[in-house]
């Protein structure tokens, strides 16, 4: 290993732990989400590169709170988080087989029948949350449930969305939006 990539790795695990431990949860429009902000500036004038905060309004979503209810073998409840610009579930939930397609990407799906059922996918892993989201939609998936893995006694569970298109949908991306028909979670199993 060269010099180079220890000095790298260790100052990048620094600014990790920083975060981590000072500054986990950084919702926009926060006093937290300014301080990652202002961090971040920080840490890039340190290095000579341009920087600035701005400020500017913006639409952001905060979800409501979720659970998932494991029917069988065992009934079990874990707590998520649903992703923002999804779906609420209709008053009586959603329920269905849930097939587990790995990380999500296409070729996950080789092989598995996912239509009409819910798809259990590895949030930490390629593709982007959206692509998983699109894949198990054109497979026919009624809902998805996302893991992320973290230690078993963190209470931090993962947030963001799942929407196809950049911003608010409009008539012409509105026929991509598929997130307002399907029901997506984040939880940490």
């Amino acid at each position: 290993m060269l010099i180079i990539d220890i000095v790298f790795y260790e100052k990048s695990f620094k600014h990790i732990q920083k975060i981590t431990k000072e500054l986990p949860t950084r919702f926009s429009g926060t006093e937290e989400c300014k301080k990652m902000a202002e961090y971040l500036m920080d840490q890039m004038l340190s290095y000579g590169i341009h920087a600035e905060v701005q400020e500017f309004d913006a639409l952001v979503g905060f979800p409501g709170t979720a659970e998932l209810m494991i029917l069988e073998p065992v009934k079990q409840v874990f707590q998520c988080n649903p992703f923002v610009h999804a779906a609420n579930n209709p008053p009586a939930g959603i329920e269905g087989e849930l097939v587990f397609v790995g990380s999500g990407g296409i070729d996950n799906y080789t092989g598995k029948d996912v239509s009409g059922k819910i798809t259990l996918s590895e949030l930490s892993y390629f593709p982007p949350r959206q692509e998983k989201q699109r894949i198990a939609a054109e497979h026919g998936s009624v809902g998805q449930i996302m893991i992320n893995w973290g230690p078993s006694n963190s209470k931090i569970l993962a947030y963001g969305q799942v929407r196809p298109p950049w911003g608010n949908p409009t008539p012409t991306t509105l026929a991509d939006a598929t997130y307002s028909v399907y029901h997506h979670f984040a939880c940490r199993w």
